[in-house]
C-alpha cells in the first residue's frame, strides 16, 4: 500500500513550516528542518529552499511508508495505513515497530489499536497539548478516514 496525497498534506499541516533553517526541536531533542525532517549526524546542517523542503518531505514519507508496509502483516484500509505512517513519521519507525498499537493491528484488533494512538502524547514525561491534538486527528483518520488538519 502507498500513502495517499491527503496524508502528505496532513503531515505538512501538523509539522508546520516549511522551516528553511535548521532548528532545535526541544521536544524531540533533535535538529530538524523543512516539514519535520530530522537532520541526521551525517547530514549537513544548512539552510534549504522550499523545493528542498518538499523533496525531504517526499523522501521521509516514502521511508515511513515503507516501514509501515514492512511492519504490518494484517490487511488494513488506506486510512489506517496513512494514520500509522503519520504516527511513525512523528514518533520514529523503531518506536512504531515496537508499539502495542502495531501488535493490535497485526491481530486485527482495530478498536484496541485505535486507543493506542493516545499513548503517544507525552514528551519528557509531560502531556503535550499539540500531541494530544495530533493523536486525536490520527485516531480519527484510523477509525473513520477523516483527514483533519492542525
Amino acid at each position: 500500500m502507498t500513502y495517499s496525497d491527503e496524508l502528505r498534506e496532513f503531515i505538512k499541516r501538523w509539522e508546520g513550516g516549511p522551516f528553511l533553517r535548521p532548528h532545535w526541536d526541544a521536544i524531540g531533542k533533535v535538529w530538524d528542518i523543512g516539514f519535520g525532517h530530522v537532520i541526521r549526524d551525517d547530514e549537513e546542517r544548512r539552510d534549504i529552499t522550499r523545493e528542498e523542503a518538499e523533496m525531504l518531505l517526499d523522501w521521509d514519507v516514502h521511508f515511513f511508508d515503507d516501514g509501515v508496509n514492512a511492519a504490518v502483516t494484517y490487511p488494513i484500509a488506506q486510512c489506517q495505513h496513512d494514520a500509522m505512517v503519520s504516527l511513525s513519521y512523528n514518533v520514529g519507525l523503531r518506536n512504531f515497530e515496537g508499539s502495542t498499537l502495531l501488535r493490535y493491528v497485526n491481530v486485527g484488533d482495530f478498536e484496541k489499536a485505535a486507543e493506542e494512538f493516545m499513548v503517544w502524547t507525552k514528551a519528557k514525561g509531560k502531556t503535550i497539548p499539540g500531541l494530544v491534538n495530533r493523536r486525536t486527528a490520527e485516531r480519527e483518520m484510523f477509525e473513520h478516514g477523516t483527514y483533519s488538519g492542525a
